[in-house]
């Protein structure tokens, strides 16, 4: 995934199949929603493993930090999203508000 994003952003696994990516710089929630579609584009081509392919699909919480938020709020919305984005089929992204 680091592959699909700028040397500023950050990427970790919170756990299981689940990750936090933070952009940094980044407007508004437009140009976020630009930047994971194209990590998105990146991780969903398949992957040749010699005798059979990975396909894998991503489900994502986009949500904006506002000045003075805590963190954890935000990652909340984010993860609520995210499960929304999979309830609606998966492999998209939804924008927590």
């Amino acid at each position: 995934m680091s592959d699909g994003l700028r040397s500023s952003d950050f990427v970790a696994r919170t756990g299981g199949d689940e990750f936090l990516i933070v952009l940094t710089g980044v407007p508004n929630v437009g140009d976020g929603e630009a930047l994971i579609a194209r990590l998105m584009a990146g991780v969903n081509k398949p992957h040749d493993m010699g005798t059979y392919a990975l396909h894998p699909r991503m489900s994502i919480g986009l949500t904006e930090l506002t000045p003075g938020e805590d963190i954890e709020q935000a990652v909340r919305r984010a993860d609520s999203a995210m499960y929304e984005a999979k309830k609606a089929g998966g492999n998209r992204i939804k924008v927590g508000a």
